[in-house]
């Protein structure tokens, strides 16, 4: 099997995507929240992510995987629909969600990754997995119990996603 024929050389675009993701998202639902709960968990997840990633990056380019544009612009494509189209018809909670939802995504896509990487071998990615889990596991978590914000504050809840922020 050459290195291109891995399971783990397939994740990586989706594992840079999540990640991408996790830096981008959970920012702009924080700035629309303003300060709160929910806004501080998903702030802790952003700078988790943005920290981690010039080290994925180094895994990838160290087994000679390549970022690709094509991912990078497709990614992009989604978020800037998120962002523009999809939340106008979103409540905040409903958003919150949205990007809950993609924070537990990408814990799937690294639980996966990591037990790839271990079958095939790899275990300095599979350590690499393996923090990450530990470190994004209880960011994840706390985005998600800070949900009971939202059940204390039903009228921001029920905002426009767009228009959330408060005055």
């Amino acid at each position: 099997m050459t290195r291109k024929d891995t399971l783990t050389t397939t994740l990586f675009a989706e594992v840079f995507q999540t990640e991408r993701s996790a830096i981008r998202h959970p920012i702009v639902e924080a700035d629309r929240l303003g300060p709160c709960p929910p806004a501080d968990a998903l702030r802790a997840v952003a700078a988790h992510a943005s920290r981690i990633e010039p080290s994925l990056a180094a895994l990838a380019e160290k087994r000679g995987v390549k970022r690709s544009k094509i991912g990078r612009a497709f990614g992009s494509l989604f978020s800037i629909s998120r962002n523009r189209l999809a939340d106008f018809m979103l409540s905040t909670e409903q958003s919150y969600r949205g990007t809950l939802l993609g924070i537990r995504h990408g814990h799937d896509v690294v639980t996966l990754f990591g037990m790839a990487a271990a079958a095939e071998g790899d275990g300095e990615l599979a350590a690499w997995c393996d923090a990450w889990i530990r470190e994004r596991a209880p960011l994840a978590d706390a985005v998600a119990d800070a949900l009971v914000w939202f059940a204390e504050h039903p009228d921001r809840a029920l905002r426009n996603a767009k228009r959330s922020r408060p005055r």
